[in-house]
């Protein structure tokens, strides 16, 4: 008995669509409230750049014009823990290592306003908490006189009264002088060390050369003698 071939299902044309997988979700039953999407809010992350320090003019000269300080100033890096500590003390506030120097060499005196007693007794204040060391330190590079001696309390007075007008200390030594000169005597030093180091060595030469010519002169001579002992043997 032979079996027909299973019938291929028709569609009509009239026949409804079939249900896609894109297609848009069913609308809610009723009673059940529909969940709105919510807008994804953008974060913006920018970060307000430091408004730029203005140094206003003191009553002094500013700490770059001043000779030795300049130049003790050369000998501190910008990452510096003192030197930081010293730029917030004059600005109040963090300072930027690229400007750090700079803007130090700029000041030329505490530009108090009004209440003159209120804020160096606030400077006071910060001063108080630095190590007497620290304080030794900054005496040094404001070249101050004898920075290191005295209590804790008059080094913090000769600070802030030099920052208060800041100048040039009277009969103060050019420490950049000094140096080259120092520099230039170890050089004169070193050069006269040399020249007579090579003196010597010229001298000792021929005497060496003597010593060599009367040696190889007794080595003939003792030849000669034992050449003559051969002969009337």
């Amino acid at each position: 008995q032979t079996v027909a071939p299973a019938a291929r299902r028709s569609i009509s044309p009239t026949a409804a669509p079939l249900p896609r997988r894109m297609a848009a979700a069913a609308p809610a039953p009723e009673g059940r409230a529909r969940r709105d999407r919510k807008q994804v809010e953008r974060v913006n992350m920018a970060v307000a750049e430091k408004p730029k320090l203005v140094v206003k003019q003191g009553a002094g000269v500013p700490l770059g014009e001043i000779e030795n300080v300049a130049f003790r100033l050369e000998g501190h890096t910008r990452k510096d823990k003192m030197l930081k500590g010293f730029y917030r003390l004059l600005y109040r506030t963090a300072p930027k290592e690229q400007t750090l120097k700079a803007e130090l060499r700029q000041f030329s005196g505490f530009a108090y306003g009004e209440d003159t007693a209120a804020e160096r007794a606030k400077d006071e204040m910060k001063l108080n908490d630095w190590l007497s060391d620290s304080l030794g330190e900054l005496g040094e590079l404001l070249d101050l006189h004898a920075p290191r001696s005295g209590t804790k309390q008059s080094k913090i007075e000769k600070i802030l009264d030099f920052l208060a007008t800041p100048e040039a200390r009277e009969g103060a030594t050019s420490l950049r002088e000094k140096k080259e000169k120092e520099g230039a005597k170890k050089k004169r030093k070193a050069e006269r060390a040399a020249k007579a180091k090579g003196s010597k060595k010229a001298k000792a030469a021929p005497k060496k050369k003597r010593a060599k010519k009367v040696a190889a002169d007794d080595e003939e001579e003792e030849e000669e003698e034992d050449m003559g002992f051969d002969l009337f043997d």
